[in-house]
């Protein structure tokens, strides 16, 4: 039997060549989309997943508490807290602390190289399971000046031999010994590390960590099994209240693997995050599946006349309808399983060019589950498309097809599953333009500031002994035309501190405002390219260090009328005085609102530097300050970034959802397009006859081109007027994530319409002028 039905169905795909391509095609689009899809959201729904005991690691998380009841969530915790946690609370098996990545000169003899290292505790390798691949898995860390470094690590300094053992000089400091080499940090993990540099020698650059009030470090655990997680929550909540009267610190503990997809909190509680991106993906895949599935099922049934002798004839020497159901089903599955094959090699030479869309590094591993999870999803989908061809083709009456007479109906099923599909189509096109007008909405946004032509680069540790000496030397550079010293991070607005122990005369008794602090020198404010709108800038760095400026967001906030002279205090220092108000600027995120801002002139405290160099001589700029650099750190080379690049990688979730969302549209257009070229071609070799009567009588070409394209037409209007709506509603939700946003505009929907019309028409009417030319002689020949 099933022998029999697999000659039927290589007879039925030779002799429908046209409609048996068409199909395949649209199936592998389809299951190409579901593959790629499929193996984006596993790299998503495995982040930061795959390490052992998983589901008991959990990273500390910081409320802020404030007096009028607003929360605020941070990773950065107390120092002392996982300390703590060990010796006071049995269901904690193990705790570390660990710093912010840095990157740090790394030396072996004459080979020094620039590195990402993890301040960490050495009971991070009992928190996380690195896989130690050289040294003692049981002991990697043996003595406080031990480094753990990863396998690319150990080979750019030694490509054919062993690290272990092997002294390494960290930051020109330190001399410590490799312990242990651990295999490289996955792609799809927050946790990236060259080497793991022990903390104690973080504590003696920083002293204050180790404080109740000082909130710098992060803090993971790992949990005994069967831990009840909300009782031992409610029971850590007070902990920094205990040892610190004053703080305002509540602490959590969060699943480490569920923050890479639900890291946004609100009010303290989790509040969705990555997660929304994931779900928006999975229902661009399913929508496309569903429409190459709907080709595929009106196209079977458009063309039931041309097997319904073939049924009448099974049907009277004695098929059943379950018999038949099952044929039809097992012909669809296997196209579904040849498209799968298609769309596994596909997806395979596609790759490279998907991971550049989405900044991912995805692999496929061609094991027994995966390939077993393919098949099984190629014939769900071939199920799926050919359950409604089978019933309906099953159902055909023997006698009256065998009588010659017409009981082939279905036409209004074929228009509506038309009008879904295009509908589908029209939502997917609306959300594709509204995210790029959002994207490029946020590109063009004048931030307050001007983000070109400026490099970064961290200030080793002669260039920060001899700040003026540097800068005299870089500046002697015609190309470079300025330079400043601001913040500790890869933005010059990094938060050098975050503080809500600011006074001024006035101030509400109880407001505990969080004020952004940010340590920078006179040259900042031109640098940057910012406006000053009342009182003056910076003049010079020490006649200025008790001077200061804030933002617009920050007078508003003091209920300052004229701010120039106002004297503040911060952090119970000296007080200084107001001298300039700087227009207000976004420096994060635009899904953030500003916050108020003090830039206090103190070049000693900032860490980076940042120059804007002319127009068309970035190398030769970039050659003068490396070389300069060189002059005061010889050991170090030169590590910048551009400005405009590091605030870009902000948008790194947007950028990938409308690389995605664009790709996945023109996809599902050419799906869509494929069923009406199909149904269009089909319509007209049904009606070959009618055309050639209308054209005897004496239509001409154009009208019988507009008869047959106005029932297609009529379609695609039906899917605009029905898709506009929902394509708003989803883009008015996404879009009220952000602070600042674009504005959905009609012509948008406008710009849709006449794409769709456009291409569904083109479609069409290639068909309706082979159908409308033929020469009647021909078509009326056999009556």
């Amino acid at each position: 039997m099933l022998t029999n039905y697999l000659k039927t169905f290589v007879r039925s795909l030779l002799r429908s060549r046209i409609y048996s391509i068409i199909n395949i095609f649209g199936l592998t689009l389809g299951i190409t989309t579901a593959l790629f899809i499929g193996l984006w959201i596993n790299d998503e729904l495995t982040f930061d997943r795959y390490f052992d005991g998983n589901d008991q690691i959990y990273e500390v998380m910081n409320n802020k508490v404030y007096p009028d009841g607003h929360i605020e969530t941070w990773y950065s915790t107390q120092g002392l807290i996982a300390s703590e946690l060990v010796a006071n609370y049995p269901a904690v098996e193990t705790a570390a602390r660990v710093d912010w990545p840095v990157s740090l000169l790394l030396s072996n003899g004459d080979r020094g190289l620039m590195q990402n290292v993890l301040w960490a505790d050495p009971q991070i390798m009992q928190v996380f399971s690195f896989k130690v691949i050289e040294g003692d898995a049981s002991n990697p860390v043996p003595n406080k000046n031990s480094i753990v470094i990863t396998r690319s690590a150990a080979q750019r300094y030694f490509p054919s031999g062993s690290a272990i053992g092997k002294i390494f000089r960290l930051d020109n400091k330190h001399d410590l010994q490799v312990s242990a080499v651990v295999e490289d940090n996955r792609p799809n993990s927050f946790v990236h590390f060259d080497v793991l540099a022990p903390y104690h020698l973080l504590l003696d650059r920083k002293p204050w960590v180790e404080s109740w009030d000082s909130e710098e470090s992060l803090t993971f655990v790992k949990l005994r099994s069967n831990t009840d997680v909300d009782a031992l929550n409610g029971r850590i909540k007070g902990m920094v209240k205990e040892h610190c009267n004053d703080c305002i610190s509540e602490i959590f503990l969060y699943p480490f693997g569920d923050l890479h997809l639900y890291g946004n909190f609100n009010s303290g509680k989790a509040d969705g995050g990555r997660i929304a991106y994931v779900k928006i993906i999975f229902f661009i895949g399913f929508f496309i599946l569903l429409i190459a599935c709907i080709n595929f099922m009106n196209l079977a049934t458009a063309r039931s006349s041309l097997r319904g002798r073939e049924i009448g004839v099974r049907k009277v020497v004695g098929a059943s309808r379950q018999s038949l159901s099952f044929q039809f089903i097992c012909e669809a599955t296997l196209m579904a399983l040849i498209s799968t094959i298609v769309a596994v090699a596909a997806t395979q030479t596609l790759l490279p060019f998907f991971n550049s869309i989405t900044s991912k590094n995805i692999t496929i591993d061609y094991s027994p589950t995966f390939i077993g999870a393919v098949i099984a999803f190629g014939c769900l989908v071939g199920v799926m498309a050919g359950s409604y061809p089978a019933l309906y083709l099953s159902a055909i009456k023997a006698a009256a097809v065998l009588k010659g007479q017409n009981h082939f109906g279905g036409a209004r099923l074929r228009q509506s599953l038309v009008v879904f599909q295009f509908m589908l189509a029209v939502i997917l096109m609306v959300c594709s333009v509204v995210v790029y007008q959002q994207l490029d909405f946020i590109k063009k946004k004048n931030l307050g500031f001007d983000r070109e032509n400026v490099i970064g680069f961290s200030l080793r540790e002669g260039v920060s002994n001899n700040k003026n000496a540097f800068k005299n030397e870089v500046l002697n550079e015609p190309s470079v035309k300025r330079m400043t010293f601001s913040g500790n991070g890869t933005n010059p607005f990094s938060i050098s501190a975050h503080n809500s122990a600011i006074f001024w005369p006035g101030k509400p008794v109880g407001d505990v405002t969080n004020f952004r602090i940010v340590f920078t020198d006179k040259d900042f404010v031109s640098t940057m390219k910012m406006t000053i709108i009342a009182g003056r800038d910076f003049v010079d760095d020490e006649a200025d260090s008790m001077s200061y400026l804030i933002n617009e967001k920050a007078v508003e906030i003091m209920g300052l009328k004229d701010a120039i002279g106002t004297p503040v205090v911060v952090e119970a220092g000296d007080p200084g005085h107001i001298v300039g108000v700087i227009k207000d600027w976004n420096n994060q995120n635009l899904q953030n609102e500003i916050e108020p801002v003090i830039v206090l002139c103190l070049p000693r405290a900032s860490g980076t530097a940042f120059a804007r160099i002319e127009n068309g001589n970035v190398d030769k700029a970039i050659e003068a300050i490396a070389a300069a650099q060189k002059k005061f750190d010889p050991s170090y080379p030169f590590d910048y970034y551009f400005l405009n690049e590091r605030f870009e990688s902000e948008y790194r979730s947007e950028n990938s959802l409308q690389n995605l969302s664009l790709v996945f549209t023109f996809i599902a257009i050419v799906i869509s397009c494929l069923g009406l070229f199909g149904l269009a071609s089909f319509t007209a070799e049904r009606r070959t006859k009618e055309l050639g009567i209308r054209k005897v009588l004496g239509a001409n070409v154009r009208q019988l081109i507009s008869m047959l394209c106005y029932d297609f037409m009529r379609l695609v209007l039906i899917s605009l007027i029905i898709g506009v709506p929902f394509a708003w509603f989803i883009m008015d939700d996404f879009l009220s994530g952000y602070t600042y946003r674009t504005e959905i505009t009609w012509f948008v929907f406008a710009l849709t319409a006449f794409m769709l019309l456009a291409i569904a028409m083109i479609t069409v009417v290639w068909q309706a002028l082979r159908a409308a030319t033929t020469n009647p002689v021909e078509s009326l020949r056999a009556d």
